[in-house]
């Protein structure tokens, strides 16, 4: 028996994307990793924009800048060295007690090291989402309110959930890659873009506070807005069918469910099956196209 193909609405050749969506959801982001890199073996992707979120930023990044091969391999060894998500006996010595935001920093700053960095300048445009507080939030309540809205998402209707973010005050931001001027800066607003406190510090980026894109868009398809032509979107997980939107644009999702953790960065062996996955799944989908 064949194993299931990636589900798909709508149908393309892959030369035919303009633009390319990424949903965010931790390390489940490297079968993204492995989907694109086959995916670019037997058709080249050549978006001229790529709209990404939380982890699925630095993904879209690594692919941008030619690095994804790079970034499996960095990660794996890092998930190797680190024994533990939480480190408690660091409450009183002034160490994190969640290794993941200096895990993370490193390898943003090493992935986007040297030509890497300038590749970025020439590449596909990467957009990368942020949550915004209302501007006259105080700083302590930033992460309350964040954690609220988080919360109440998943457990309320979209009407609902839309009447509860339009009273937060939260925004959406959309910024280039291109306008950091070094690897450190890509790796702020990457950061900045999965900012989950309390597993990483409040994060600002241009001097505002910022939190995770994902709190008010996990699939981050609102930059398409008037924009032409199809783009491919490439989720982590099924989508509902609230996600189902301009005929033009194909919709892709694991062939089975990731069950890993987003914030296990405990486990090469689930880095290697994820990649696997997303290859597997590239390779039915160029079947299919």
């Amino acid at each position: 028996m064949q194993p299931p193909a990636p589900a798909m609405d709508g149908c393309g050749d892959t030369q035919r994307f303009e633009h390319l969506v990424m949903q965010g959801g931790g390390i489940r982001c490297f079968w993204q990793a492995g989907f694109l890199s086959r995916l670019n073996e037997g058709m080249p992707l050549r978006p001229l924009s790529i709209f990404s979120v939380s982890a699925a930023a630095g993904m879209a990044c690594a692919f941008a800048a030619g690095r994804i091969e790079f970034s499996i391999e960095w990660f794996k060894q890092a998930a190797r060295s680190n024994r533990s998500n939480f480190y408690p006996g660091n409450l009183f010595s002034g160490k994190p007690l969640f290794p993941h935001a200096a895990i993370y920093r490193r390898l943003l700053e090493d992935v986007f090291a040297g030509p890497a960095f300038e590749a970025l300048k020439t590449a596909p445009d990467v957009q990368v989402l942020l949550a915004r507080p209302p501007g006259r939030c105080p700083p302590a309540a930033v992460i309350p309110l964040g954690a609220l809205l988080y919360a109440v998402r998943s457990r309320v209707s979209r009407s609902a959930w839309e009447r509860i973010r339009r009273w937060s005050r939260f925004s959406t931001e959309f910024v280039s890659v291109r306008h950091c001027r070094t690897p450190g800066e890509v790796a702020d607003l990457v950061l900045a873009s999965s900012c989950t406190p309390p597993v990483t510090p409040l994060y600002h980026f241009s001097g505002r506070p910022s939190l995770d894109g994902g709190l008010l868009e996990s699939v981050p398809r609102s930059a398409l807005g008037d924009l032409h032509g199809p783009a491919l979107i490439l989720l982590t997980k099924a989508p509902g069918t609230l996600l189902r939107g301009r005929p033009q644009d194909v919709l892709v999702h694991p062939s089975r469910p990731l069950t890993v953790a987003a914030w296990d960065y405990t486990n090469p062996a689930a880095i290697d099956a994820l990649v696997a996955l997303g290859k597997e799944d590239a390779e039915r989908f160029l079947q299919s196209s």
